[in-house]
């Protein structure tokens, strides 16, 4: 920006050796410029799923969180084979697939513990547990307390 002032003010300017002034700020701006274009997007971390690979699963688990959405499915939207996309995943993510999805539903279920008084096992279910005691002991690992002391200590 300081180049294109200082352009400005010397086209602006009438003085008799500004001619060559204003050719060694104009090719100065050239070279600025040419940096700006000429960088390229960091590549890719060898191992690892393009960000549009990462927000198109991780989207599509969100969208479906309360289903069993199957590994091929999410293999197929972002077009890679099992094995590759399961270590893309866990590289990218730091979390294999299975475990995302866990986690996904419990930061819902937080989310559904702080601002509706529903019972636990209306919980569990919505946001996608086979039941409350699956639930709980999720929840338990991921938290290290109990869906219920959770909920109490932030009333």
């Amino acid at each position: 920006m300081r180049l294109v002032q200082l352009f400005a003010a010397e086209c602006a300017n009438d003085e008799r050796y500004s001619i060559r002034y204003g050719d060694t700020l104009s090719v100065a701006l050239l070279v600025a410029l040419s940096r700006l274009s000429s960088r390229k997007a960091p590549p890719i971390a060898r191992g690892r799923m393009a960000p549009w690979q990462i927000r198109r699963v991780t989207g599509h688990l969100t969208t479906h969180l309360t289903e069993n959405v199957g590994l091929q499915t999410m293999c197929d939207l972002v077009q890679l084979s099992r094995s590759h996309f399961i270590r893309a995943f866990k590289r990218s993510t730091g979390l294999s697939p299975r475990q995302w999805l866990l986690h996904a539903r419990i930061a819902k279920a937080k989310e559904l513990l702080l601002t509706s008084d529903h019972a636990l096992v209306a919980i569990a279910t919505d946001v996608g547990f086979a039941d409350q005691a699956h639930f709980g002991r999720t929840f338990r690992l991921v938290t290290g307390e109990t869906p219920g002391a959770w909920r109490r200590a932030r009333q």
